[in-house]
């Protein structure tokens, strides 16, 4: 009787803590998935090995980082600092058209002499294409999730005053930086059903995007920056605008030329690891660009929980897994490279993390501002 009686405790006991065991695990992916911080990657394994770097063994880290700075904090040393903000939250998170479009507002940072009145004014996308200049660097910078307009703002200032502050070098460079500012403040409290909505919010960000790279000057240099769910935006647009004719330049030998030259930095993406290879969603992304760079952490706790998002068993993410070179054809292998970020970011997924060591920075911001 008593070997029964324990029998018959024990497994209620057992399913008791399963519970437990699984209600942490869901708790710890609710915190850290929603955050509106960078989503990071997993080095892959298999027999070819994956071709991706570690970063520098020296990591510098400041107490400031974590705060996130002023909204109105920049980088005074510049004086062709030329920022402006795109903010698509007015248009249709899920309808993108030609009207649609229109209904983007733009804001333009103003520098003036005293940085007490530094401000930002209301502009239009007109008084951008007129003062456009197509041999000046364009770097568009699209964030991740539960990130507010104020919020992106602050990650736009941060990308600055790190990756091109205190050298003579970048204290000079001229660049037209553009925050885009999608609809990202948290909709549901809990994360899966708010992280599938924002997924496909990026997705349909990815539409109006396309509609102002296709719009831009023949030769310029365009730098594309997503985080997490922002990489999906990005790459969401080169995508679709590289099946238009009017994107290539045809040789008389028959051989077609991108108009744009485009960079993509993959921050943490929280897209299908499989998803830049051929056939896959985003199968052109790596031919038509000039180059693309994908940092990932293997231990990133948010992107861990990635596959829940279309189910049980779905893909892992890129920003955990890192790049499936052997899915990629032999030619396009060098036109990607990978960064293993977890001397960094260890656990967590933060858009600050990725600001924390000087020498990265540095090869970043030669990367953007096509100085490499």
């Amino acid at each position: 009787m008593n070997v029964i009686f324990r029998t018959r405790v024990s497994i209620p006991i057992r399913v008791f803590f399963g519970f437990l065991i699984g209600l942490g695990l869901f708790v710890v992916a609710e915190s850290a998935f929603g955050a509106n911080r960078p989503q990071n990657g997993r080095n892959p394994s298999g027999a070819e090995g994956v071709r991706q770097t570690h970063t520098p063994a020296e990591v510098a880290e400041e107490p400031s980082e974590e705060a996130g700075g002023d909204s109105h904090f920049v980088y005074r040393s510049n004086p062709d600092r030329d920022v402006w903000f795109f903010n698509t939250r007015s248009a249709s998170p899920t309808a993108p058209s030609e009207q649609q479009f229109q209904r983007i507002k733009v804001r333009r940072f103003m520098q003036m002499p005293t940085p007490s009145r530094h401000h930002w004014t209301d502009a239009s996308m007109d008084e951008f294409w007129e003062t456009y200049d197509s041999s000046i660097p364009l770097i568009v910078l699209v964030h991740g999730n539960y990130t507010t307009g104020p919020q992106s703002i602050q990650s736009g200032n941060m990308l600055e005053n790190k990756f091109f502050p205190k050298t003579e070098r970048f204290a000079g460079a001229k660049y037209r930086l553009v925050i885009w500012s999608w609809p990202a403040d948290e909709v549901y409290k809990r994360y899966l059903p708010d992280a599938k909505l924002k997924g496909y919010y990026s997705e349909k960000q990815g539409e109006y995007l396309a509609q102002f790279l296709s719009r831009l000057p023949s030769g310029s240099r365009v730098s594309l920056i997503g985080f997490s769910f922002g990489a999906r935006t990005t790459c969401e647009a080169v995508q679709r605008i590289s099946f238009n004719p009017q994107f290539y330049t045809e040789s008389p030998e028959g051989t077609k030329t991108p108009n744009l030259q485009i960079r993509n930095r993959l921050l943490s993406p929280a897209v299908d690891q499989v998803s830049l290879a051929p056939r896959f969603r985003y199968g052109n992304v790596v031919s038509v660009s000039q180059q693309s760079i994908v940092l990932f952490n293997p231990k990133d706790i948010a992107l861990r929980f990635y596959p829940k998002l279309v189910g049980c068993g779905g893909p892992q993410a890129l920003g955990r897994d890192g790049i499936p070179f052997s899915l990629l054809p032999s030619g396009l292998r060098n036109k990607i490279s990978g960064i293993n970020i977890y001397s960094l970011a260890d656990t967590r997924h933060s858009f600050v993390v990725f600001f924390r060591n000087p020498e990265l920075n540095r090869k970043l911001g030669d990367y953007l501002l096509f100085e490499n």
